[in-house]
């Protein structure tokens, strides 16, 4: 691992250690909840049926 890696994981570690809203999975939501979400940000979307790229979709959320 380079030290800009080991600079990275210490960080994301120290995040989530701290209980930082993205680093918490989301376990409980489903497609309601998603739909609020998301307009809290005035994203009023329906991806069914599209095809959808999630970008960094591997961490909590």
């Amino acid at each position: 691992m380079d030290d800009v890696a080991a600079v990275n994981r210490r960080r994301w570690n120290a995040l989530a250690e701290a209980g930082v809203e993205y680093t918490v999975p989301w376990l409980e939501i489903d497609r309601a909840k998603a739909r609020g979400y998301l307009g809290d940000f005035g994203v009023d979307i329906d991806p069914a049926g599209l095809d959808v790229l999630c970008l960094a979709a591997g961490g909590g959320q």
